[in-house]
């Protein structure tokens, strides 16, 4: 079924190329319905090349194991420090095959494409009493400036 689905989805780009006779008759006969399979292909391309950008964008954090807004930090910092002949090192990097088990577990690298069964190591919202510490501190600071107390 699904290499079937495949068929289905690649004839019509196939047929446009291909000289067999058998192609041509299967070709789109008008110039609109031409171009709206022209359309769709450059379309999806587009987006299937942003979606592989993004991906690969996000394993290569992962591996070395920043955040977006860290990898910019990092990346100043760097700098600085080459200007000034020292070599940077991201304190939270423990190489890459570790910072990939952190992520998603220990197991094979591929099992990471797969729904995870582990259990969170916190539950995904601020326990009561995180919450009355976070509003205590907006309290305790108010005319203090703009300094937050989270502990």
């Amino acid at each position: 079924a699904r290499s079937a689905g495949l068929f289905l989805t690649t004839l019509p780009f196939f047929a446009m190329v291909t000289k067999s006779p058998q192609a041509r008759a299967r070709r789109p006969k008008s110039k609109e319905a031409r171009s709206a399979v022209l359309f769709t292909f450059v379309l999806a391309l587009s987006v299937g090349l942003a979606v592989a950008f993004l991906c690969g964008w996000h394993i290569f954090l992962t591996l070395t194991a920043q955040t977006t807004i860290e990898f910019y930090g990092n990346h100043t910092l760097r700098h600085r420090a080459k200007a000034k002949g020292i070599i940077y090192r991201n304190p939270y990097d423990q190489g890459m095959r570790k910072n990939w088990a952190h992520v998603f577990g220990p197991g094979h690298p591929l099992l990471a494409l797969l729904p995870s069964r582990r259990k969170p190591s916190a539950p995904p919202w601020p326990s009561p009493s995180a919450v009355r510490r976070f509003h205590n501190s907006l309290h305790q600071n108010r005319g203090g400036g703009n300094v937050l107390n989270i502990v």
